[in-house]
C-alpha cells in the first residue's frame, strides 16, 4: 500500500544528514550524531529473479552469519535459505511437512551465538539448526495454550526469545460470561506480558502495560499500541503513548527506564477525514461501518529494535494523513513503510542518546549489525526482497 504524505518530514522534525559525523539539534536543544545508511544496497535477494531459489514470499526474518551468509526465513515455503555473501545461492532447508526438521506456519528467526538459528512455528513449535543448516532438533509447542487465563487472550502475540523460553501478550477479553463490559470508546486494552519457560510450562508474568487502544471492537486510527525490543538478556516494552520504555530482565525486573527521545506532534485537520470505514462483502458490495475516530496527537513512536551491539532503536512515528492502525508498523505479516523512509534515534541500554539515522524509502529493517542493517521491502506488487545497506556512524 501506498500512502500519501501530508507534509516533509523536514516541517515537524529534523531530517536525517547524509554525512556521517555531523550533527543537529532536536526540539530540546540537544545536539544529535548522525549516523548514515548507503544510498544503495550492498547486497539485493530476491525480488524480480524468478529463479525459484531466490524466490521470496512473507519473509519471517533474516540473519547476516558471521562468515558472510545470510539466510532468509521464507514464510511462503516455510523453508530456510541459505545465500554468499554475493547473494548467490547456496542450501534451503526445512520445507513444509511434519517430518524431522519440517515446519508449518513459520513466525519468528532467531540468529544464536555461534551461527546456530532458532525457528518459531506453529508446528513444531521450536525448531533448532545448526550453522550450515543442518537440522539439530525440535520441541513440540502448542501456542495456543501459552499462558492461557481467563479474560484474556493471546491474539497471535507469541515470540521466541534466543534461550528458548515464549513470550506473549496476552489482552484483555470482554466477551467470556464472567469477563468485565466492554468499556466505552476509545477504550484501551492492557498487555499482560508473560515469559513460559516451555520444558516446564512455567509461566512468569514481567509486566502489564497499556496495549491496544481500540474504537469499538476496531483498532483505532492513528492509536497507541505495545510494542517490544528483544535483547540477549532484556526485552524492552513501550507504550507508544508513553514518554518512557521499560527494560525489563527476563524474570521480570526493570533493569533501565528509558526516555522516549520524540516530542509529540499534533494531527492537523487536513489528516482527519470524515470519512467512515467501508468493508467489502463477498458479494462485492460495500457496508458502512463505524466513523474514524481521531487522537489528537500521533503516537511518539512505531517500533523498537535492538542491534547487535545492544542499543536500542526507535523508530518515530510517521507523521502521515491516510488512516492506518499502528500495529502495521511494528508487524512484519502486513508492514507498513512510509514514503522517503523511517527516521530512528538509537539510545544505549543506559538511555543515552547516540545517533539518529534514516532507512531507506519503503525498507523494514530485520537486523542491525556494526556496519550494515539488513531488512525486507515490497514493490507496488508486492514482490519482496531482502536487502542489506552499509551503515557509517
Amino acid at each position: 500500500m501506498s500512502t500519501r504524505w501530508l507534509r516533509s518530514y523536514a516541517a515537524v522534525v529534523l531530517t536525517a544528514v547524509a554525512a556521517c559525523g555531523e550533527e543537529s539539534t532536536d526540539q530540546g536543544g540537544t545536539s544529535v550524531a548522525q549516523w548514515s545508511v548507503g544510498s544503495e544496497p550492498i547486497l539485493a535477494i530476491g525480488g524480480a529473479d524468478e529463479r525459484e531459489d531466490y524466490l521470496l514470499y512473507g519473509v519471517a526474518g533474516a540473519a547476516r552469519l558471521s562468515d558472510g551468509r545470510v539466510v532468509v526465513a521464507n514464510r511462503g515455503s516455510s523453508e530456510l535459505k541459505f545465500f554468499a555473501a554475493d547473494g548467490s545461492h547456496l542450501r534451503t532447508v526445512a520445507g513444509e511437512g511434519d517430518g524431522p526438521g519440517e515446519l508449518r506456519g513459520m513466525m519468528q528467526l532467531v540468529h544464536l551465538p555461534g551461527d546456530s538459528l532458532l525457528v518459531l512455528s506453529f508446528r513444531p513449535g521450536l525448531t533448532w539448526f545448526g550453522p550450515g543448516g543442518d537440522y539439530a532438533r525440535s520441541t513440540p509447542v502448542d501456542l495456543w495454550s501459552v499462558g492461557g487465563a481467563e479474560c484474556r487472550l493471546g491474539e497471535s502475540n507469541w515470540y521466541v526469545l534466543a534461550d528458548g523460553s515464549l513470550l506473549t501478550i496476552l489482552e484483555d477479553n470482554f466477551y467470556g460470561p464472567d469477563c468485565p463490559p466492554t468499556p466505552p470508546s476509545p477504550w484501551r486494552q492492557s498487555g499482560l506480558i508473560g515469559r513460559q519457560i516451555v520444558e516446564t510450562g512455567r509461566f512468569d508474568t514481567l509486566a502489564i502495560m497499556p496495549a491496544t487502544e481500540r474504537n469499538s471492537p476496531n483498532y483505532r486510527v492513528y492509536g497507541k499500541s505495545l510494542v517490544l525490543g528483544f535483547g540477549s538478556d532484556r526485552i524492552y516494552a513501550g507504550d507508544t503513548g508513553s514518554d518512557v520504555i521499560l527494560a525489563l530482565g527476563l524474570s521480570g525486573d526493570t533493569l533501565a527506564t528509558l526516555a522516549t527521545p520524540f516530542e509529540p506532534v499534533s494531527i492537523p485537520l487536513a489528516a482527519k477525514s470524515e470519512g467512515v470505514r467501508q468493508f467489502t462483502r463477498r458479494d462485492g458490495t460495500t457496508e458502512t461501518g463505524t466513523a474514524y475516530l481521531y487522537p489528537d496527537e500521533y503516537p511518539l513512536f512505531g517500533r523498537l529494535l535492538v542491534s547487535g551491539a545492544g542499543n536500542l532503536w526507535v523508530m518515530a512515528y510517521p507523521v502521515i494523513e491516510e488512516p492506518i492502525s499502528s500495529w502495521r508498523l511494528a508487524n512484519i505479516y502486513a508492514f507498513l513503510v512510509e514514503d522517503g523512509g523511517a527516521r530512528w534515534r538509537v539510545l544505549n541500554p543506559s538511555g543515552d542518546l547516540l545517533a539518529e539515522v534514516k532507512t531507506p524509502h519503503g525498507f523494514f529493517p530485520l537486523e542491525v549489525g556494526n556496519d550494515y542493517i539488513l531488512g525486507v521491502s515490497k514493490d507496488e506488487l508486492d514482490v519482496e526482497t531482502v536487502s542489506m545497506y552499509s551503515l557509517a556512524r
